[in-house]
């Protein structure tokens, strides 16, 4: 009698295991910074990969739906041409179930483009040095195989003299 009542206790855990369904959320990235005009992407994938279309997303409490701009579907928002307005906390819902992604838009200051602009200057310049004394080093070398083999050629002639004689 015990044993019966303990796999009938089992097989009701496991039925009730098994019919309520909690859908996790996983969303990639969860954070993504992009300056005006970029685009940005973010998935939200369910752990029942059969519930990807029912996958919706909000932006300030309201459900986005596709636009020139923004494109949802299969789990997916993608936004193009960002804008500051853009900017703030998606949420991926699915049933009773989210989950959060955070939308930056910022400009990169000047002086970060400045840097990068003399960096390349900078590199241009390091890459023609190491060309030039690598063009100099050959023409260098060149000429040493040349004093070389003349040097060679001439002391054979030396001995070739000598041994006529």
């Amino acid at each position: 009698m015990t044993s019966q009542l303990i796999v009938s206790a089992v097989i009701v855990m496991f039925t009730l295991a098994c019919s309520c369904s909690l859908a996790q959320l996983t969303v990639a990235p969860f954070a993504i910074a992009v300056e005006p005009a970029w685009t940005a992407k973010f998935d939200c994938t369910p752990d029942d990969a059969r519930l990807v279309s029912q996958v919706t997303w909000q932006f300030n409490q309201t459900v986005l739906v596709g636009s020139s701009r923004v494109v949802v579907g299969n789990g997916s928002l993608v936004i193009t041409n960002a804008t500051y307005s853009d900017a703030g906390q998606y949420t991926c819902i699915l049933g009773n179930d989210t989950s959060d992604a955070t939308l930056i838009v910022y400009d990169m200051p000047d002086y970060v483009t400045e840097g990068l602009v003399i960096g390349f200057i900078c590199l241009g310049l390091f890459v023609l040095l190491i060309v030039g004394v690598t063009i100099d080093f050959v023409k260098q070398e060149r000429e040493r195989k040349k004093r070389h083999k003349a040097r060679r050629e001439k002391a054979e002639r030396r001995t070739d003299t000598a041994t006529k004689y």
